[in-house]
C-alpha cells in the first residue's frame, strides 16, 4: 500500500477556485474530475483499498457536484454549485484505495431500504469528507461498486450516518474515533 497521506497533503491538493466565477468553477471541477477518476470518454475503473473496484462515470458528476437550493415547496433537484466539492475533488479516489491517514470504510444500509447490498461510506475523519459508493448489483461481475458523491461533511453527519453500520476498515496510522 502507498503511504498514507496526512491533513496537510491534502489541504496542499485542494483545487483554488477563488475568484473564479461559477461557470468556470463547474469547468474546471469538470476537467479535473475527467483528469483524475475517469480512464476513458466516460468512465473509470479504480481500485478500493480492498482491491474490490468503482466504476465511476461521467454523468454522475452532477449529482456528485450539485446540490439543491433548498427553497421551501420546489422540488429538490441539484442545481446549485457545489464549490467545496470541487475543491476536494482530488481526494474521492484517494479516499477510496485506503491512502489517507485517519479513514474507514463503512457498509451502511441504503435510504431506500435495499436490505441486501449496503453503500459503502468512505469517511475522512479530519478534515471530514465522505465518499459514497452504491452496489452495482446482483451479477458476480468483477466491478462490485459504483461512485456516487463525495463532499465535505461534519462530526454530527459522520456519527449519524455510521450508527448502524459496520467498520469494515480503518486506516493503520491513527485510530478513528
Amino acid at each position: 500500500m502507498t503511504n498514507q497521506l496526512t491533513k496537510d497533503d491534502l489541504l496542499a491538493l485542494l483545487v483554488d477556485l477563488t475568484g473564479i466565477d461559477d461557470n468556470r468553477a463547474e469547468e474546471i471541477g469538470r476537467d479535473f474530475y475527467k483528469k483524475e477518476l475517469l480512464t476513458s470518454d466516460c468512465v473509470g475503473l479504480h481500485d478500493l483499498h480492498d482491491g474490490e473496484k468503482v466504476l465511476v462515470h461521467i454523468s454522475r458528476f452532477d449529482h456528485a457536484f450539485f446540490t439543491t437550493p433548498r427553497v421551501y415547496g420546489q422540488a429538490e433537484r441539484k442545481i446549485v454549485l457545489d464549490r467545496p466539492r470541487i475543491a476536494r475533488v482530488r481526494w474521492i479516489k484517494l479516499l477510496i484505495s485506503g491512502q489517507l491517514d485517519n479513514s474507514a470504510c463503512w457498509e451502511v444500509a441504503a435510504r431506500s431500504g435495499r436490505p441486501a447490498f449496503p453503500n459503502r461510506l468512505y469517511v475522512l475523519y479530519e478534515p471530514a469528507y465522505v465518499v459514497w459508493l452504491e452496489p452495482r448489483g446482483q451479477d458476480d461481475s468483477a466491478v462490485c461498486w459504483k461512485f456516487s458523491s463525495g463532499y465535505p461533511a461534519n462530526p454530527k453527519y459522520l456519527r449519524d450516518k455510521t450508527k448502524g453500520g459496520t467498520c469494515i476498515w480503518k486506516s493503520a496510522k491513527k485510530s478513528v474515533p
